[in-house]
């Protein structure tokens, strides 16, 4: 299997849209709960780790690269224009307000995002999450898709869909 973060990254977006079949992914749903929703966190979390890592090897950055602080020195000199990407969602009803995951780390001084922080809690504490979790999880599927498309041509773009 050449890709298989991206078979992964496809198995967590058909569990996100089945999961979207009984929520809608709309403003007023952004503080549902579920302990299905948690685990499509978790998931998410645990694989934008994954290939954040292997955009580090791969790219020869930083092949030590261990954590997103670290990610973030590495792959932000590399890939400039990711903390601006504007990521659009199905099946979010309003796709014209895209999601930037990244932006945090545009911040004086680059932060990291706050739906990482609350993934870290939520793996670490399992009860200091956020009660905005459906809205987290939206933004960590957002990161999930730029890295799972391998940050490709980003001086080119400015939105992926």
């Amino acid at each position: 299997m050449a890709y298989p973060h991206w078979t992964m990254f496809e198995v967590i977006d058909e569990d996100l849209y089945e999961f979207s079949r009984q929520v809608e992914f709309e403003q007023p749903n952004f503080r549902t709960y579920s302990v299905a929703l948690v685990r499509l966190y978790l998931s998410i979390g645990s694989e934008i780790d994954v290939v954040a890592k292997l955009l580090c090897q791969r790219d020869g950055v930083d092949p030590k690269a261990e954590s997103i602080d670290q990610y973030r020195k590495s792959l932000q000199p590399k890939y400039p224009h990711l903390a601006t990407l504007t990521i659009f969602l199905r099946p979010i009803p309003e796709r014209d307000k895209g999601l930037t995951p990244w932006d945090a780390w545009n911040n004086t001084p680059p932060a990291n995002p706050t739906w990482w922080t609350v993934h870290n809690k939520v793996k670490h504490e399992r009860g200091g999450w956020s009660p905005c979790i459906t809205y987290l999880l939206l933004q960590a599927r957002a990161s999930k898709r730029l890295f799972a498309t391998q940050i490709s041509d980003f001086s080119a773009r400015s939105s992926v869909r």
